[in-house]
């Protein structure tokens, strides 16, 4: 059979029909293509004309002060289709609104043209390079970069506006977050290097970089930060900084602003050094680094008071040119005295800014002493109450010690009670005086004593050696 049409006509035809088809088809696409891109461009030009306009400023500035429940100012726009720089922006709120004050530097977005055609304005990326949050009366005091001519302050929008903003994320070069009701606990967040990403009502931020300082708290640099902001409150999620060195401290909590102003943190702090915490005549005297596990409470007002309590460990501890420690050294031909090296000293503590309390205090120098027990210091003056342990080589020193004040031997030691009081610069303590008496009464058995008055140079050093 052949493979031949039986009607070429009919054959003919229909290929010239499919091509008809398919020009026809070509058009259609063409002239589709031809449309869209002249709507495009007709839209782009038409929304890039209605941006340059003064009123779609008022708009986005009262749309922002919708979304951050405050006051919104804007310096004028700087339009490139639809990219947008601005010198400046203020944002002021009331409470139940944790933030107090807001002032953006150097703003720069990009638009996307496919979002607002869906009446959304979609930034993926806006810049900044700088920013200054303040959250409390006394901390907005302290912004330091003020406008030279601020913007107009505009109230949020009524109703839901046509045109919906979204910003994916911000970039901010250089931000500085300061927070505090009163002068007495001001805290800052300096020059972080942050990106913040918005979701609901709340901003995840995620800084590097930077300086923490809090009223009475050493300044610290910031390794890592990750906070969130609600309309209330401001979490530190997770936050890690350094005193320098090895050290490092690792921080949680929560800052209350509204009902209840108040901060709650839970700080570890990890090889951190002494001398950040201590005053210059101290330093010159003591050197360790510690851990830590620290949980810090405040009330966010006036004139109060941390509260802080925890457990500390000090490692690498060494109390050194401590002159009555010189003069024990010898006295009991000692010389590690002048130089005591702790093998353990740490303990429990908590403090509320005018009371420090060491309970399960633990303190022992290899082969010369131990501590144990528990100390107040108020006000400068010291109250406590000790279990002194000293080795029987050290007692060999003091005639009569062991007999008559170091009665119990329990482990490498031979323990007596302590009891300190005074001053914290000049301490009184019951020791002394027992030992002044151990050696008396040690020297009076001695034959000829009334007459000869054996011991009295050694009475005389005990007297005054500390």
């Amino acid at each position: 059979m052949s493979d031949k049409p039986s009607n070429p006509a009919a054959h003919a035809h229909g290929i010239l029909g499919s091509r008809g088809r398919f020009r026809t088809l070509g058009i259609i696409l063409g002239m589709s293509i031809l449309v869209t891109l002249a709507y495009f461009l007709w839209g782009r030009r038409a929304i890039e004309s209605a941006l340059e306009r003064e009123d779609i400023q008022l708009m986005i500035a009262r749309n922002t002060a919708r979304k951050m429940k405050g006051k919104v100012g804007f310096l004028p726009f700087d339009w490139n289709g639809l990219s947008v720089s601005c010198e400046g922006m203020i944002c002021k709120t009331e409470p139940p609104r944790s933030l107090t004050e807001l002032r953006v530097h150097q703003i720069k977005a990009d638009g996307a043209l496919s979002e607002v055609l869906q009446g959304k304005w979609l930034i993926r990326e806006l810049c900044a390079e700088h920013i200054e949050a303040a959250f409390g009366a006394a901390a907005s005091k302290h912004l330091t970069t003020p406008f030279k001519e601020p913007p107009t302050l505009e109230p949020p929008a009524e109703k839901e506006p046509l045109l919906k903003t979204e910003i994916q994320k911000l970039v901010i070069a250089r931000a500085d977050v300061l927070w505090g009701k009163s002068e007495e606990n001001l805290g800052r967040l300096l020059n972080v290097s942050t990106e913040i990403t918005h979701s609901g009502d709340n901003f995840q931020a995620v800084g590097h970089g930077g300086t923490f300082q809090q009223s009475g708290w050493p300044q610290a640099q910031v390794t890592y930060l990750r906070m969130l902001d609600s309309s209330h409150s401001l979490e530190i999620q997770e936050a890690v900084l350094t005193l320098g060195h090895e050290s490092e401290i690792h921080a949680t909590g929560l800052f209350e602003f509204v009902e209840n102003p108040s901060l709650n943190l839970k700080l570890r702090f990890e090889k951190c050094p002494t001398h950040a915490f201590l005053s210059e005549e101290l330093r010159s005297k003591f050197e360790a680094t510690f851990v830590s596990d620290t949980q810090v409470t405040q009330q966010l007002k006036e004139k109060a008071h941390a509260q802080v309590k925890g457990r500390i460990r000090f490692t690498s501890a060494l109390l050194h040119d401590v002159p009555a420690l010189n003069r024990v050294a010898e006295f009991t031909e000692k010389k590690q005295f002048r130089q005591l090296k702790f093998n353990q000293l740490e303990g429990d503590f908590s403090w509320d800014g005018a009371k420090l309390e060491a309970t399960e205090f633990e303190l022992e120098v290899t082969g010369l002493l131990r501590v144990e027990g528990r100390f107040t210091v108020k006000e400068g003056a010291l109250q406590a109450r000790l279990q002194l342990g000293v080795s029987g080589e050290v007692l060999t020193s003091f005639p009569g010690a062991r007999e008559e004040v170091f009665k119990e031997k329990r482990g490498a030691f031979f323990w007596t009670p302590l009891k300190l009081s005074g001053s914290l610069k000049h301490p009184e303590d019951d020791l002394k005086p027992r030992l002044i008496a151990a050696a008396e009464a040690f020297y009076a058995k001695k034959l000829l004593a009334v007459i000869l008055n054996p011991g009295k140079d050694v009475i005389e050093v005990l007297k005054f050696l500390w």
